[in-house]
């Protein structure tokens, strides 16, 4: 293997927790190799490389990815431009003396990308979603219908955003034009390590095996240091529902408190990760209900029967890898696809209908009862298992970008 050792990386991501996850276990596995990584994040992460040698340098500003919906792509993608303003002001000339030999950048991080060109360094980009997908959105009915109901605001966010674009296309030199998803390539020529399932692409046409690489799971490095007690629980007999809705999910506490009621009466064990809703204070004394602030997912998983979850992509890779059957209440772009992928793939179940604690515990059961759904997830498990680890990408990536070690 081509060594990685005195290698200086520069790391940057989102403030956004589902898309910095899923790379923790490559930017730990870098600095085991020897590399000198820089990762420049947000406070909220820091724990994770707390006995790592990773530099990880506090953003003063964000990098939202973070959007309702009905608000729009447009309204992201300005919030996007104007962080992004605001670092490269901030941190660039910093960047500039660390003279990274290599960029590490989300897909959707527009920070990390225009480090990448202003310093012409090499790149290699970390996706959490099937991205070519994601740009088909605009094409769809329903986005346009969204668009036209709105259409003066939504076409004064377009008009800011192209100015804004111009402006950092010309100040900075791009060589590439800024486009509302970041700097998405047209023909997708970019070195790109992909931590979601090959199965959740529709446009598989458009990946080539020069420049796409699926990743294998690497839970070893991303070790949770959690003391969570799951031992009330753990061993039951009953079956075991477990619940998590992400950090941006719109239920109530009425209907989660409904939800707690109605699954009281059932003959399940239900474990609540609170999640985005830590600050809702949910009252019950039922012996079959269980809540936390948070939980070690993956070992929960590894217990559960069926999954109820926003749909966030490492949550979803995670029940695929403990074969766990799925139950799914997207909330944003991502997931909606995410969503409706795990349904066609026969993974789980994607409701028609907004959340309802009675369907929640009627889907519950029906998956429950589903033998064929378990023999799909064994299925997809095996091929997951059989994508390539970080240390068989490595050699074949750093040999196409001519990168040899440090310069």
């Amino acid at each position: 293997m081509m060594t990685a050792k005195g290698l200086r990386v520069g790391v940057f991501n989102l403030d956004a927790r589902g898309h910095v996850l899923a790379t923790i276990p490559l930017i730990n596995w870098l600095d085991e190799q020897g590399c000198h990584v820089t990762f420049y994040a947000y406070d909220k992460f820091k724990h994770y490389f707390a006995h790592s040698g990773v530099n990880f340098r506090t953003l003063a500003h964000g990098q939202h990815l973070i959007f309702d919906a009905d608000a729009g792509i447009l309204e992201m993608a300005n919030r996007q431009l104007e962080d992004t303003e605001a670092l490269l002001a901030e941190y660039l000339a910093e960047i500039r003396e660390a003279n990274f030999d290599l960029v590490l950048t989300d897909t959707f991080c527009y920070f990390g990308h225009m480090i990448s060109h202003c310093l012409r360094i090499p790149k290699i980009v970390t996706t959490t979603i099937p991205v070519i997908d994601i740009q088909s959105i605009p094409r769809q009915p329903k986005f346009w219908i969204k668009f036209l109901q709105n259409f003066r605001s939504n076409y004064r966010s377009w008009r800011q955003y192209r100015s804004k674009a111009a402006y950092l296309e010309k100040t900075y030199s791009l060589t590439t034009r800024l486009t509302v998803f970041g700097f998405l390539p047209r023909r997708y020529r970019t070195h790109t390590m992909i931590f979601c399932p090959h199965f959740f692409f529709k446009q598989k046409s458009k990946l080539t095996e020069q420049y796409h690489f699926f990743i294998r799971p690497d839970f070893k490095h991303r070790q949770d240091d959690s003391e969570t007690d799951l031992t009330p629980w753990k061993h039951s007999s009953k079956k075991i529902i477990y619940a998590s809705f992400g950090t941006s999910f719109k239920v109530q506490k009425g209907e989660l408190q409904e939800l707690i009621d109605l699954f009281a009466k059932s003959d399940h064990i239900l474990v609540v990760s609170k999640g985005g809703l830590q600050d809702v204070e949910i009252a019950h004394q039922y012996s079959n209900v269980f809540i936390y602030d948070y939980v070690p997912q993956l070992a929960v998983l590894e217990v559960a029967d069926v999954f109820v979850t926003h749909g966030g992509i490492n949550g979803l890779v995670e029940a695929i890898w403990t074969e766990t059957p799925v139950v799914c209440y997207p909330q944003n772009v991502d997931q909606y696809h995410n969503a409706e992928m795990i349904e066609i793939n026969r993974l789980g179940i994607y409701p028609d209908k907004r959340f309802a604690s009675a369907d929640v515990l009627q889907y519950c059961d029906k998956l429950l009862d589903d033998e064929s759904i378990r023999s799909q997830l064994t299925m997809r498990k095996e091929e997951v298992r059989k994508y390539d680890a970080f240390d068989e990408v490595w050699n074949e990536v750093m040999t196409a970008k001519g990168i040899t070690g440090p310069q």
